[in-house]
């Protein structure tokens, strides 16, 4: 087909625009990236009625704290809402007699400063570093979503009996790719949290539960997959909840289960 000069230059021009749209596109990805991956609410740290806990802080890192029996429990949440909004973890496995932390990160719930993947792995070492000093028979980690990088960093230190981790991922650029095909995701991302970097050959030695929802559209249960079979813990079992999804899935009856039998005292 032959292109006349006119029709050429037509070409050349929404080629032009759509490299433009592109680069501006990435650009602005790139530039607002966190306030896409981080929603904190506006929730008053020290004033969650919903929460039967302490609320304390570590060098900066806040946390609510029930005490319990020996059997710890660590709770480092999603990237949505406050800690506040997960004092249901706490109303549920204080009737196992444990001890329950559930950690609020930087940026949320009032706090100041803007989330970053330095700054929540800076929380999970001082709550790992606080817990060290407790006394206590059985260690559990639960991670929820974003909350996957912090509990991993915090259980590849060791120390830890078991870590489940809800809407599991490789790494959370494997996401952003999966989310946004056109743009290199691993170039333009700042805070990548890798839960599968964290916990091959790391010093965790426990047991790993990965649970996804079938139905997540956040984080597909494929990624959930691949992060179990590339995971090299010996010790680790996938479970998948039927028509789960991504949000709320710690409320579901089965993960309600699963939490209740690692807490409970073995017989």
């Amino acid at each position: 087909m032959k292109i006349y000069p006119k029709n050429k230059a037509g070409i050349i021009r929404s080629l032009a625009f759509a490299v433009c749209a592109y680069l501006l596109g990435g650009l602005y990805l790139y530039v607002n990236q966190r306030s896409y991956i981080y929603f904190p609410s506006a929730q008053d740290f020290y004033q969650c009625e919903s929460v039967d806990a302490t609320a304390g802080s570590r060098q900066g890192t806040r946390y609510y704290y029930h005490e319990g029996g020996d059997t710890l429990v660590i709770f480092y949440h999603g990237n949505a809402g406050s800690a506040c909004d997960r004092s249901f973890i706490i109303d549920y496995l204080k009737n196992f007699d444990a001890s329950i932390f559930i950690v609020e990160y930087a940026g949320y719930s009032n706090d100041a400063r803007i989330p970053s993947k330095e700054l929540l792995y800076a929380d999970a070492k001082n709550i790992r570093d606080m817990v060290s000093t407790l006394p206590h028979k059985k260690v559990i980690i639960i991670g929820e979503s974003i909350g996957n990088g912090p509990a991993s960093f915090h259980a590849s230190y060791g120390g830890v009996d078991i870590l489940i981790l809800l809407s599991s991922f490789t790494s959370l650029s494997e996401v952003a790719q999966y989310h946004y095909k056109i743009y290199p995701a691993r170039l333009l991302l700042k805070d990548n949290y890798s839960p599968l970097n964290n916990l091959n050959g790391s010093s965790f030695d426990g047991k790993l539960i990965v649970i996804n929802g079938e139905n997540d559209a956040v984080i597909p249960a494929k990624i959930g997959r691949r992060f179990f079979e590339r995971v090299t813990v010996r010790n680790k079992q996938l479970i998948e909840v039927q028509n789960g999804g991504h949000n709320l899935l710690s409320e579901y009856p089965e993960v309600f289960n699963i939490f209740s039998e690692a807490v409970r005292p073995a017989l």
